[in-house]
């Protein structure tokens, strides 16, 4: 990892660290299902990278109902990921960690799609409602 992304992470988070425990638990697949959801998602969305992520945190954005609907129209909804824990798939590029883009769409259980990749949600993960102000820290590591 480059000292720009390391410094990137510590930002992120020590912001995650600073936000009130999880109120709820969030559920994706099971272990025993990832090679099903694997082939589901490339049949799917067969133009997607894949990635299996575990320990996963699920952050909701609290917008404005015009920014709900401004992403809506776009295709996108005020959503987001973050995971150290990915297993790379389909000679796609190894990371330490992930933070994605917005949501376009979620199908139980555990297929988490942005508009370029198909996240296999694995196991338990933790769930945020977080401000505006806190998403864009997130989002940017800052």
């Amino acid at each position: 990892m480059n000292r720009l992304q390391s410094t990137k992470l510590a930002s992120i988070k020590n912001t995650i660290q600073g936000l009130p425990k999880p109120s709820l638990s969030l559920y994706g697949c099971l272990e025993s299902e990832i090679e099903q959801q694997l082939e589901l998602a490339t049949s799917l969305f067969p133009w997607h990278k894949q990635r299996v992520v575990r320990n996963w945190k699920w952050f909701d954005i609290e917008g404005t109902d015009a920014d709900k609907k401004a992403a809506m129209s776009v295709g996108l909804i005020l959503t987001f990921l973050f995971s150290e824990d990915i297993t790379e798939v389909a000679n796609t590029k190894v990371f330490d960690w992930v933070r994605t883009t917005m949501l376009s769409h979620f199908i139980k259980p555990g297929l988490f799609i942005t508009k370029n990749t198909v996240y296999i949600l694995v196991g338990n993960g933790e769930y945020y409602s977080v401000s505006e102000k806190t998403a864009y820290k997130l989002f940017m590591g800052e």
